[in-house]
């Protein structure tokens, strides 16, 4: 079985918006180092090999669209160290002898971890420290997919298919990366230490999400899997938006029961159960349970995210002892809350969130105006639950003018 050289640090990364901006820092601490920069599609390779030449870098596309001469001049090219990055499709690198290649850079998820093996190795030949990043999306699970499903013998696709899954598996894993690496082929190897990205992250920054998950989870399945990721969200914090309205959503168990999250960490949730294959989007990116989600919403498994990965600016998740200097009302408030849901049968974070209760205590609103100006609370909040924490507020106003 193959190992890897342990001159070659493995990262991998969440493609976002802003992905051509880490690329290019990336490329700035290579300055002047030999590099190869794998793209999805021939149109892929030639638009990023152009934006990198607009940079200034001197770059090169490669594909198998490029005639024979342009690209046998591409290869010389880059051997002689007048082009410093090729970015190409897999076509580029089969035979290649250059040992100083100091980076290999995936701008998607490869097909099979065969081909990333393969393709990473071209990087540290000659012993020196090399690295290989690759950027993914939960998306590039499901393109890949879809072209796979389209046609071919259907042994031949499950076959195919599956390499697909250990690729995403691999992506998304929080093991080591070479010791994975190893294990798919059959080898054994301990953990690389400080060659990972996963090795380098202390275990302090996984953070488990299994309860919002299931939260999401619900949200999908109680709504018919019709919609996609924002609009759950919306759901999930109570946004009474005239299209949730009309859909009757606001009725249902989930409504407003992540209201103490942002839109931005539902979000990231949304990705996190794509990545780990418990979530489907279809050709109009509505979300679908799969096996793998049901598992999940019924318990069976649990969920965990890189911490960082919850941008502490938009998307900070308040937990419940996330108020130590509440104001002096606060547990009046929570003990309303405790009693409502008690008498209702439900969860008392469905009644209102800990930073409704907050705010409640911190205003102390006199009216139903002042009430439905505070987080969380919108006219059907307020109309199922409103009335009682309202009389509460102007009692302890009263109480506090007195």
């Amino acid at each position: 079985a193959p190992v890897l050289r342990k001159n070659i640090t493995i990262t991998v990364k969440e493609r976002d918006s802003g992905w051509r901006t880490d690329l290019m820092n990336l490329l700035k601490k290579h300055e002047g180092e030999s590099g190869i920069v794998y793209a999805f599609s021939r149109r892929e390779t030639e638009e990023l090999a152009e934006f990198l030449s607009k940079k200034g870098l001197k770059c090169a596309p490669y594909h198998a669209g490029l005639s024979a001469e342009q690209r046998h001049a591409t290869h010389q090219a880059f051997l002689n160290d007048e082009t410093q990055i090729i970015v190409a499709t897999v076509a580029f690198g089969m035979g290649i002898d250059k040992g100083d290649i100091r980076f290999v850079i995936h701008t998607s998820l490869p097909k099979t971890i065969e081909n990333y093996y393969q393709e990473i190795g071209r990087a540290g030949r000659d012993g020196i420290d090399s690295e290989a990043v690759l950027f993914y999306s939960g998306s590039d699970f499901f393109t890949k997919k879809r072209l796979i499903d389209e046609g071919g013998d259907p042994q031949y696709r499950e076959m195919i298919l599956s390499k697909l899954r250990a690729a995403m598996d691999y992506a998304t894993s929080e093991e080591c990366r070479h010791k994975t690496i190893a294990a798919y082929f059959s080898d054994t190897i301990t953990p690389c230490g400080d060659k990972c990205d996963n090795c380098l992250e202390t275990q302090g920054s996984k953070k488990e999400i299994t309860t919002p998950a299931r939260m999401f989870l619900s949200a999908v399945y109680k709504t018919g899997e019709r919609f996609g990721a924002t609009y759950i969200g919306e759901v999930l914090c109570g946004e009474e938006k005239e299209k949730i309205l009309s859909n009757g959503h606001e009725r249902l168990s989930v409504f407003g029961i992540g209201a103490e999250m942002s839109k931005g960490v539902w979000g990231t949730i949304s990705k996190r159960l794509v990545e780990l294959g418990a979530l489907e989007p279809d050709e109009y990116k509505a979300l679908h349970l799969t096996p793998e989600g049901a598992e999940i919403l019924r318990g069976n498994r649990s969920v965990h995210i890189r911490e960082e990965r919850l941008n502490p600016k938009k998307a900070q998740m308040r937990s419940k002892a996330s108020h130590p200097h509440a104001p002096a009302h606060y547990e009046a408030f929570r003990a309303l809350r405790a009693s409502i849901a008690r008498e209702h049968g439900i969860p008392a974070y469905i009644v209102f969130g800990d930073k409704t209760l907050y705010e409640l205590a911190e205003q102390l609103p006199s009216n139903k105006e002042e009430m439905l100006n505070v987080s969380g609370i919108g006219e059907v909040k307020f109309e199922r639950y409103g009335e009682a924490f309202l009389e509460l507020s102007q009692e302890l106003r009263g109480k506090e003018g007195s």
